[in-house]
């Protein structure tokens, strides 16, 4: 699968957030860092953004188990 570069405005769109939003997420480490493909292009991986959104969920699952245990 090929991957796909996003803006921050496209990423905005995929969590229905704002651009600030989405550079203090990855300053946050909430999504990964985006890629500087050069001196006025950065963009964000889109299997990157959506195997961190897999992990997250792994994560939720196996806390929202270990709090019914």
């Amino acid at each position: 699968m090929q991957d796909t570069y996003l803006t921050a405005k496209d990423v905005a769109k995929r969590y229905s957030i704002s651009q600030v939003t989405v550079w203090r997420w990855a300053k946050q480490g909430i999504i990964p860092a985006p890629l500087k493909l050069s001196e006025n292009c950065t963009r964000w991986s889109l299997l990157s953004l959506v195997e961190s959104e897999e992990k997250r969920l792994v994560a939720q699952a196996s806390n929202s188990q270990v709090s019914h245990a």
